[in-house]
């Protein structure tokens, strides 16, 4: 007994360093802008209006409310969101750990969870994002536990402040509470209550705010992200890049993936699939799948972490392997070079530039407001583009192209490199 415990005292400190260092590692990158939505938070963070796109719909209040209290603590709009979302990717570890303890794994299971968590791929990715995802995985994770331990109440209201962070997780959070409600339909029905209650306090506040207005821009937002500029599979375009091609660039990363699903089809024959924690967990794998963006990797970092969890019971060996290909695949990537977001590096490079054409597929809105004295067009609304091109207006036109899914080609004047794996590239190309 005595040299087990002193076998596990030395394994979770062991965790404990390789999780300092990882944190360390993360906290020392600058704040930076990666993308367009992370800057409609900053936005937010410093004026509230969904309408002014600050930030964009669907306006992720808790999320806002939790960087403004950053803000109010002298940080800027900037540096706020940046270490808030970086605060909820580092607490995804020991959050998966506590839950995995909640739904009575073994001390090993419990700081497999931990170690599963700790060596995602795509946890550097959302944890540099500035965006909500972090936060309401942390969330999600906090009430599956709560659930386990039957603190219904607490549950309700953390889920309804999963929402408020990340509304997306809508279809997540309600599988939740469906599943727990046929498994304890008396004892769960405050979850219910709870939930809703939260829900329209927040969400109440964000529509007196808004007015009217907000119902429009919900119309507009929700049927563009699903059927023309969202890329998800109910977009009808042939040049939709599918998931596979998503990860045709991390294919090691795809084989994790793979093996995670594998496991978790395996063990339905082995575990309780009426459980909240499965059907969270298929729930949070279709809706990634069938209505998220093939382009953002960072999505399937919540499916990945309950399927982690759900393995412990059924499907350990899996996980185990998972667990050592993911840590080497981390380790791999990690980097004592430690630049800014690609979309900063090049606009600080084209702030040296005045009078030219920049024809851009990502950033847009951040440009423009960054490059006052450039021509920025939107290359998504192509004969627009396309006519600024040929007007003989500018001297000379750049293309800014981003992905996460295509290589950086030879032929490009300049590209700046993700810093972590999943993140886009940028490559600027001369237009003749």
């Amino acid at each position: 007994m005595a040299s087990k415990a002193k076998t596990s005292q030395l394994a979770w400190g062991v965790s404990a360093v390789a999780y300092a260092l990882i944190a360390y590692w993360l906290f020392s990158f600058p704040p930076s802008i990666p993308s367009d939505d992370a800057y409609f938070f900053t936005l937010g963070v410093e004026r509230f209006s969904v309408l002014e796109f600050r930030p964009h719909f669907p306006a992720y209040p808790g999320f806002i409310a939790f960087g403004k209290l950053l803000h109010f603590f002298g940080l800027t709009p900037k540096e706020a969101t940046f270490y808030l979302s970086l605060i909820g990717a580092i607490s995804l570890p020991p959050l998966a750990a506590w839950t995995a303890n909640a739904y009575g794994a073994s001390k090993s299971g419990v700081l497999l969870a931990f170690w599963a968590t700790l060596t995602q791929p795509f946890l550097p990715l959302v944890g540099l994002s500035m965006l909500s995802d972090s936060t309401g995985i942390a969330f999600i994770l906090l009430g599956l536990g709560l659930l386990a331990k039957s603190y219904y109440k607490g549950a309700g209201i953390i889920v309804g402040l999963a929402l408020a962070c990340r509304p997306s997780f809508v279809v997540v959070v309600a599988a939740m509470i469906i599943a727990s409600l046929f498994q304890e339909r008396k004892q769960a029905f405050p979850l219910v209550i709870s939930s809703i209650v939260t829900i329209a306090l927040i969400f109440g506040w964000v529509i007196l705010w808004e007015g009217e207005a907000l119902f429009y821009e919900a119309w507009r937002f929700t049927e563009g992200h699903f059927m023309i500029w969202g890329n998800t599979s109910m977009v009808a375009e042939a040049e939709r890049p599918g998931w596979v091609a998503g990860l045709s660039q991390e294919k090691t990363v795809a084989a994790t993936l793979l093996a995670l699903i594998l496991g978790i089809i395996i063990s339905i024959f082995r575990s309780e699939i009426k459980s909240p924690l499965f059907i969270t967990t298929l729930a949070a794998i279709l809706w990634t799948v069938l209505a998220q963006n093939p382009e953002n990797l960072r999505h399937f970092l919540l499916p990945s972490i309950l399927i982690s969890l759900y393995l412990i019971r059924g499907g350990r060996v899996i996980l185990m392997g998972v667990t050592l290909v993911q840590g080497a695949i981390l380790v791999s990537s990690i980097t004592l070079i430690l630049p800014p977001s690609p979309l900063e590096q090049a606009t600080n490079v084209l702030k040296r530039e005045t009078g030219k054409l920049i024809v851009s597929n990502y950033g847009v809105t951040y440009l423009r407001n960054n490059l006052p004295q450039l021509s920025i067009a939107d290359s998504y609304y192509r004969h627009n583009a396309s006519s600024l091109i040929q007007s003989g207006r500018h001297q000379h036109s750049i293309k800014i192209f981003s992905s996460s899914w295509q290589s950086p080609q030879e032929t490009d004047l300049k590209t700046f490199k993700a810093r972590v794996i999943g993140e886009k590239f940028i490559s600027m190309q001369s237009i003749k």
